[in-house]
């Protein structure tokens, strides 16, 4: 019952605000049987975003992905990731679901030099977010623990395990051969 992508129109939503003139990402909660609108809210800084995928955790809590041309996206300072690193970055956002919709509540950017792009995330049973995606940086994300940490073709994927709090990442891995690769979803 999730609805997420990008968009250009101010109109998209009756809640909200749209950021930029460029494409702003959005989450949209709908009804069961997808007539009616229950939560969304637009995501974005002052270049192009989009959201592609959600995990729900309890809470309710929601973590979206996407890919952002926005240094300024609405992470939290302080945070691990808290600044862009590429010409595109991935980025991993927490929200909360409350009366007054959904809340963003801290947030990160993914990614090295280049470009990179957060396409899966899933939330496991022991409270660690797994984020995947591809890039074409050629250096690990940092983590505490390293997979593969060479890159390996023109795009590789990547598997990054960052834990709920955003505060460290755990774990990091390229899979990709000697072209180009990448994970679409975990």
């Amino acid at each position: 019952r999730y609805v997420l992508g990008g968009s250009t129109s101010s109109d998209l939503f009756n809640t909200g605000t749209k950021t930029t003139a460029d494409e702003d990402g959005f989450i949209a909660i709908v009804s069961a049987d997808f007539k009616t609108i229950e939560a969304a809210a637009y995501i974005g800084g002052s270049k192009s975003d989009r959201v592609l995928d959600v995990a729900v955790a309890e809470g309710p809590t929601f973590y979206v992905v996407g890919r952002t041309e926005s240094a300024d996206l609405p992470v939290h300072a302080g945070q691990f990731g808290a600044t862009m690193n590429g010409t595109v970055d991935g980025f991993l956002l927490k929200y909360s679901l409350t009366s007054g919709g959904l809340q963003p509540q801290s947030g990160m950017f993914v990614g090295g030099p280049g470009t990179t792009i957060a396409s899966g995330v899933a939330v496991t049973t022991i409270g660690t977010i797994v984020i995947a995606g591809t890039t074409n940086t050629r250096n690990p994300f940092p983590a505490l623990t390293m997979g593969d940490d060479t890159a390996n073709g023109n795009t590789d994927g990547f598997v990054y395990i960052v834990n709920t709090s955003m505060l460290y990442a755990e774990f990091f891995s390229f899979l990709g051969g000697s072209q180009n690769d990448d994970i679409a979803k975990v």
